[in-house]
């Protein structure tokens, strides 16, 4: 530094030193190491403390890397008996690609410290990979009841990790699951979906889980929902509306197999009918429907046959199952 006045130059040298513990004493050979990793992605690498003394000795971990490239996984102290050597783990999330110096030091109070000089070699960050299909689920359940299913995530990583939870398919409101679920550093959770039919009959859904650490996606896992909603524990009082409201959701193929019943002349009797509704409901998924609950619903069916003929066309056939399913709201 520099100060003038008066025409008297006066020179002012100062020393600055950062309070760094390994200023104090020199370091051990240091290590050189190489690490290759993937931008936005975590990676753990193992470095080895050894301690010579006669003595149990407290290393203090630092790091000095760029912010959010690394961080200490567990405890900011090691402690090593003497003469013996541990692994201590360092977790890597470098944001960007390209390349980075630094180093990672353990040092103790009074003697030479333990230094790893490191390069890092960051590739681009990989594109999210589509998700792995881990499993097929069926769930069933009357429409004035609900079921519920779980699924086991293991997660073997030293972080714990949160999921996303997404179901799509399916209708609305019938599958019940909560957005997301974390699973603890080395554990297990489980998730559950509950399903609750509005209607009778089969679908289908899927559920992705996709994990997160940090900010690294660690794998995403599709599981395929198959459902079947069959009639409520009362059939008696809701049977024959329930059933009506299932044909009516699924009216093409209804229509398509009514044709086949039917034939040239377009007209379906009684008991075909009646045989076309037990094997309506066994391709639904809810068995063939017992003779007196075919009977109540065909009783019904035929409640309005003006004709007279025991007999039904396509059209009295399906106004009249939409009659039955509009009392079922």
């Amino acid at each position: 530094m520099l100060l003038s006045g008066n025409d008297d130059v006066r020179v002012y040298r100062f020393l600055i030193q950062v309070n760094d513990p390994r200023n104090r004493v020199p370091a051990v050979a240091p290590q050189r190491r190489a690490i290759d990793c993937v931008a936005a992605s975590e990676q753990v690498e193992t470095f080895q403390i050894t301690n010579n003394g006669a003595e149990p000795t407290a290393f203090k971990v630092l790091v000095d890397l760029p912010k959010g490239v690394a961080g200490t996984v567990g405890s900011s102290t090691a402690v090593v008996e003497p003469g013996q050597t541990i692994d201590y783990d360092v977790l890597f999330c470098p944001p960007r690609e390209g390349e980075v110096h630094g180093t990672i030091a353990f040092v103790a109070e009074g003697k030479e410290h333990l230094e790893y000089q490191l390069i890092l070699h960051i590739a681009p960050a990989a594109e999210e990979a589509a998700p792995n299909f881990s499993g097929e689920v069926q769930l069933q359940s009357a429409t004035d009841e609900a079921v519920q299913m779980s699924v086991t995530v293991d997660n073997p990583l030293p972080v714990e990790v949160t999921y996303t939870c997404t179901i799509t398919g399916g209708n609305d409101g019938e599958l019940i699951s909560d957005p997301t679920f974390t699973v603890d550093a080395e554990a297990t959770g489980e998730y559950a979906v509950t399903y609750q039919p509005d209607v009778v009959g089969k679908g289908a859904a899927e559920l992705v889980l996709k994990g997160v650490a940090g900010k690294t996606v660690i794998g995403s896992y599709l599981y395929k929902l198959n459902t079947t909603g069959t009639p409520p524990a009362s059939p008696d009082i809701f049977g024959v509306q329930v059933l009506a409201a299932a044909m009516v959701k699924d009216k093409d193929t209804l229509k398509v197999s009514y044709y086949e019943l039917a034939g040239a002349d377009g007209q379906a009797s009684r008991s075909e009918l009646k045989g076309h509704l037990q094997e309506f409901t066994d391709n639904a998924g809810l068995g063939v429907v017992p003779d007196e609950y075919a009977d109540s619903f065909l009783n019904a069916l035929f409640a309005n046959d003006v004709d007279g003929d025991r007999s039904l066309s396509w059209g009295e056939y399906f106004n009249q199952i939409k009659m039955l399913a509009v009392a079922a709201n």
